[in-house]
């Protein structure tokens, strides 16, 4: 009652120092005419600091204090390239946070959620990853977290048998859906089923998996001297002293840097691959083809072919088989960029009364590009979306910071996006119905469906 007391008390006294601007004046907006539509030209991107930790860790820092947060993300040569036996880099990535010497994971979940944390751990084609979230005003007690689970894992065997147990149900449901067997072939096909980027999960190598297999893992490649540190948000000095207090030292540089090993594909045959089920009511549809990564020279150029096709929701491919002939909720095609080659692709779920048009749909678009020109409205409007994109990418320092890593681990630097500006604004409608020709034949590529 007192506070409404006063309001009502002490309002008209207020009010009579507010300016009597008219409203209409402020932010009248003259609905007759559309806003001016300016292109994106450019891009601004902030220049990290290139820089180390006082052990030595390569560090790409990126300091933006306009908010109190701090994201440190450590990289090691630890995914499925770098594993002696399929499985143990996931494994070991996962249970880095399932028990230290002195803490329990329950433990552990509760210290990260006490201070409103996050940590995270994945585990990647060729990178094992780690990366906190927090506050900046908590940087200290989260930074140890970070060091215990990164120095003192124990991967407890209790902890290991419920982790296997569940991956094999996951696995054993998974089996059951068309697309999961569909991305299962397809990668297979690809890449060969020895090879890192192309094995198929099995129940054996789930079985087979034994606590020193992980250990040795994580001890070879999760310490100082494998480690690239991505460092964003508010690093003050006192936040930047206690990265180093922590992740800065010496005492887990325990082991020599690990070596790149070589793994050769399986020659690729284009083939039909069909797999029948009965019980099925979609046919999952898998179109692919091995192809580059990034660092090619005409990456940038086919992303934008791409887009056309199917990389966005205005595509052809959507345009087609969603808006006009409702054959699916959604299909799209897509280059995937790995640090030892690339693949470009096609994929949707269709009902089993239409899959056979649908394919053929799919292919009649991919061959249109390849013999007529695109218009300039449309051209133009896949330059516009990329723009946008591109700028998104850009727009937070966490955004920043993931679009950096995807240069660096590939040894290049900002002026690929300067580049990748160019060949958006400059593409031409022959260079694209060329790169069609050259990179998009039906002959070239493999068909996966499952569910006929």
């Amino acid at each position: 009652m007192a506070y409404c007391q006063f309001k009502c008390t002490f309002a008209p006294y207020f009010l009579q120092y507010i300016p009597k601007y008219s409203m209409k004046t402020q932010f009248s907006v003259d609905r007759r005419h559309a806003p001016v539509l300016r292109p994106i030209t450019h891009l601004n991107i902030v220049a990290p600091q290139h820089t180390q930790l006082d052990n030595g860790i390569p560090a790409i820092v990126v300091n933006r204090p306009e908010q109190d947060i701090v994201m440190v993300k450590l990289l090691f040569p630890a995914g499925n390239w770098y594993e002696p036996q399929r499985q143990v880099a996931s494994l070991a990535n996962r249970m880095l946070t399932e028990g230290t010497q002195h803490l329990s994971s329950a433990e552990i979940a509760h210290r990260i959620e006490y201070y409103g944390a996050y940590f995270q751990t994945a585990a990647k084609n060729n990178h094992g990853e780690t990366t906190l979230y927090t506050l900046g005003k908590h940087s200290e007690p989260l930074l140890s977290l970070a060091k215990t689970v990164l120095t003192e894992a124990t991967f407890p065997v209790t902890e290991l048998q419920k982790l296997l147990q569940l991956s094999q149900q996951r696995l054993l449901i998974n089996r059951q859906k068309n697309e999961f067997i569909a991305d299962e072939l397809v990668s297979e096909k690809l890449w060969g089923s020895t090879h890192p980027y192309g094995y198929k999960i099995e129940l054996d190598d789930l079985k087979s998996i034994e606590i020193d297999q992980l250990h040795q893992f994580y001890t070879q490649h999760y310490n100082a001297n494998n480690a690239v540190a991505y460092i964003a948000g508010n690093i003050t000095e006192t936040n930047w002293r206690l990265i180093n207090q922590y992740l800065g030292q010496q005492d887990w540089a325990n082991s020599p840097r690990i070596a790149d090993p070589t793994h050769t594909p399986t020659p690729f045959v284009p083939q039909k691959v069909h797999i029948p089920r009965n019980d099925s009511i979609q046919v999952s549809i898998r179109i692919a083809r091995p192809l580059f990564n990034k660092t090619h020279p005409d990456y940038q150029a086919m992303f934008v072919v791409n887009t056309i096709l199917g990389g966005f929701y205005g595509s052809r491919l959507m345009n087609n088989l969603r808006e006009d002939n409702s054959y699916t909720y959604g299909i799209y095609s897509y280059l995937q960029s790995y640090l030892h080659g690339g693949t470009f692709g096609i994929s949707t779920e269709v009902g089993k009364d239409v899959y056979k048009d649908a394919v053929q749909q799919i292919y009649a678009e991919m061959e249109l590009l390849q013999t007529e020109l695109v218009d300039d409205d449309e051209l133009n409007l896949v330059r516009n979306y990329l723009m946008g994109t591109l700028l998104s990418q850009m727009s937070g320092t966490f955004k920043l910071v993931g679009s950096l890593q995807g240069l660096y681990v590939y040894g290049l630097t900002t002026d690929y996006y300067e580049q990748f500006v160019h060949t958006i604004q400059n593409i031409t409608p022959k260079q694209i119905r060329t790169l069609a020709q050259q990179y998009l034949q039906s002959k070239d590529m493999v068909e996966i469906l499952v569910g006929v």
